[in-house]
C-alpha cells in the first residue's frame, strides 16, 4: 500500500483513454508517472471503478464515491488533491416542475457538501 506520493510510481494505474493528460496531471503534482504505469484505460467511470474493485490498479475517483464503497481503500488522500469541475445539468422544466427542482436541489447540495 503506497504511503507517500513517491511510492505511487511503483504501482499500476487505471485511467481514461487520455493517458498523456493523466501523466501530465500527476507530474504537475510531483508524481512521476509514465504511460507504462497505466495497465488499463476506459472512458467509462463505471468500468474504471469495476477494474479498481477487481484489484487491477489504482484509479482516481470522487471522494464521495469511494466513501460509499467498503471494498475500496482510499490512499494518499492527504497528499493528492485533484479538483475536477462537476456539471449538474437538467431539463428546461427545472423552472416549471417542482419535483424536478426538489431532486435537482438535493443533488446540488450533496455535491457541494462532497457526499
Amino acid at each position: 500500500m503506497p504511503q507517500t506520493t513517491l511510492d505511487l510510481v511503483d504501482h499500476k494505474f487505471i485511467g481514461t483513454s487520455n493517458i498523456d493528460n493523466l501523466c501530465f496531471q500527476f507530474n504537475e503534482r510531483n508524481i512521476n508517472l509514465t504511460p507504462k504505469n497505466f495497465v488499463a484505460s476506459s472512458n467509462s467511470g463505471a468500468v474504471m471503478w469495476k477494474l479498481a474493485k477487481a484489484g487491477i490498479g489504482i484509479c482516481v475517483a470522487p471522494k464521495m464515491l469511494g466513501n460509499s464503497d467498503l471494498d475500496i481503500e482510499e490512499i494518499c488522500s492527504n497528499l493528492i488533491n485533484i479538483n475536477n469541475p462537476t456539471w449538474l445539468v437538467t431539463h428546461q422544466e427545472l423552472k416549471s416542475n417542482k419535483r424536478i427542482r426538489i431532486v435537482f436541489d438535493f443533488i446540488a447540495n450533496k455535491l457541494k457538501a462532497g457526499n
